[in-house]
């Protein structure tokens, strides 16, 4: 921030003429300097928590969700699967942000078909999906309930007209613990079938494991 307010005041004197001394590490104002150029570099220097906020806010914007909120996300093509699953939890609001990576799935070409599921589980309750007609997961719908604490999901999934002919189809372990950051990747080569997770009343949180499939 020392910085950052050292270029402000730099481009504050360009435009006023005053008699000032500076330390050599830029953060000492001499006594000499006018009252419009106190002033003017006390109106920039202001602007400086209200620009690191907007860098905040950019470095925030990354998740799909904020905590308490919906999350509705779709890889932007239909022949692409969400290839990174990423989380981490909030024990005050006792909810997770979510965030996705899609990638083209390999043995995929021309026209998908797409759709969404229904709710797949009840607050409090397992989720266990896979998705139908040899498909792959391509979008994540979820709600959360301040009452119970939990989420309900659907899920989007696409495949070709005859199904992806899947090898070496299984479930991952646990991918996050309790009330912890999680980052999982699909190994290449695999795209996600199917979800799993269970709830923990006293914990407030989820865990999640994956069915996936080798498509090439």
């Amino acid at each position: 921030m020392l910085i950052l307010r050292h270029h402000l005041w730099e481009l504050a004197v360009e435009h006023v003429e005053t008699d000032i001394s500076i330390s050599l590490r830029g953060l000492t104002i001499g006594v000499g300097c006018s009252r419009s150029t106190r002033i003017l570099y006390t109106k920039m220097t202001s602007f400086v928590p209200v620009l690191l906020a907007v860098l905040l806010s950019v470095v925030v914007s990354g998740w799909k969700n904020d905590f308490d909120q919906p999350v509705d996300f779709q890889c932007p093509s239909e022949l692409s699967f969400i290839s990174r699953f990423e989380s981490t939890h909030n024990n005050r609001k006792e909810d997770r942000r979510f965030n996705f990576d899609c990638r083209r799935v390999p043995a995929v070409s021309g026209s998908v078909t797409c759709s969404w599921s229904g709710y797949v589980n009840k607050y409090d309750a397992m989720v266990l999906y896979t998705c139908p007609n040899q498909g792959y997961l391509n979008g994540m719908h979820s709600i959360h309930s301040n009452n119970y604490e939990d989420r309900r999901f659907k899920f989007r999934c696409c495949s070709p007209p005859s199904g992806l002919d899947f090898k070496n189809c299984h479930w991952t372990g646990y991918v996050n613990g309790w009330d912890s950051y999680v980052n999982y990747h699909v190994p290449y080569g695999f795209v996600i079938r199917g979800v799993f997770s269970i709830h923990d009343n006293g914990k407030e949180d989820r865990r999640f494991r994956f069915e996936i499939c080798r498509s090439v």
